[in-house]
């Protein structure tokens, strides 16, 4: 089994937000089956977590093809930036799951959330996938200072070169 790999510094500022991933299994005919997750970065093992329901397509792709990425970007059009991780992945079900899953609840709702729709996700996501990445990719638009400089802009003018994302 191949070793986790432990993500940079800069990918880690950008696993630690509240934020949606995106992850992507095999599918059987060999495309990308994509969906928008919540997950969970476990500092400890360097695992990534992400609550799902047994049944889902994710699942039936993880036990039969058991490898996935994880895609978690940050969407400005001035400080754009994504962090992707790949490698083996699992599927966890039963104590150990909801365990996992309750945790990853408990990073995106709040009191009022758990209280109102944490026990329908309960009884929905009875699985979790577990991704133990041996590869990471890091991106960051980070240069456009620099090309203002050089241009001989302002720094602060360089939000106004872009369309608000809609």
């Amino acid at each position: 089994m191949s070793q986790i790999e432990r993500p940079s510094d800069a990918a880690l500022e950008l696993l630690m937000p509240r934020l949606i991933g995106c992850l992507g299994t095999e599918n059987a005919d060999g495309s990308v089956q994509l969906t928008p997750i919540w997950y969970l970065f476990d500092e400890a093992t360097g695992e990534l977590q992400v609550a799902t329901g047994s049944r889902s397509r994710k699942v039936r792709n993880v036990l039969a093809r058991p490898r996935a990425t994880l895609l978690v970007d940050r969407r400005d059009p001035v400080g754009h930036r994504w962090v992707a991780a790949s490698g083996p992945a699992e599927v966890l079900g039963g104590e150990a799951a909801q365990d996992i899953n309750a945790r990853i609840r408990q990073r995106y709702l709040t009191e009022a959330g758990e209280a109102a729709y944490g026990e329908r996700l309960a009884a929905a996501d009875d699985a979790t996938i577990i991704l133990r990445p041996t590869s990471w990719r890091y991106w960051a638009l980070s240069n456009l200072e620099e090309i203002a400089s050089e241009a001989g802009l302002p720094v602060d003018t360089v939000r106004d070169w872009f369309l608000p994302l809609d």
